[in-house]
């Protein structure tokens, strides 16, 4: 008998489809229903980034002493604290994310040092 006559599928082939199809519609269910752990470590590391950004932009422009305030896409109220702190040669940057006027604890620092070196030009 001639394999080129043959009719039909095999139960293999029919396995390996369904599993593509499966796998498939997993993947593509994962995008579109996101589960609660992935949405806590977004708000999570939400604030994070946005204490980040607020800390290397403004404290370039030296401005201190602020609050930030931002919408995120779902709605949260977001308020950026940055403060400013000198002592001695050192002056250090604090900013500080709240989420829905609830302290969310995260806070990053960024400290600068100066030096008392004097140039002379003689």
């Amino acid at each position: 008998m001639n394999s080129l006559s043959q009719k039909g599928i095999t139960l293999v082939e029919v396995l390996i489809s369904f599993a593509i199809l499966l796998t498939t519609g997993m993947l593509l269910s994962g995008f579109l229903f996101r589960g609660p752990v992935t949405q806590m470590a977004r708000n999570e590391n939400y604030g994070n980034e946005l204490s980040k950004i607020i800390l290397l932009t403004k404290t370039m422009e030296n401005q201190s002493d602020s609050i930030y305030q931002h919408t995120d896409i779902n709605g949260n109220h977001w308020e950026i604290l940055l403060s400013q702190s000198t002592d001695g040669n050192e002056t250090c940057f604090n900013a500080t994310a709240i989420r829905n006027k609830t302290d969310s604890t995260q806070s990053l620092y960024f400290c600068k040092y100066h030096s008392n070196l004097e140039v002379r030009n003689e």
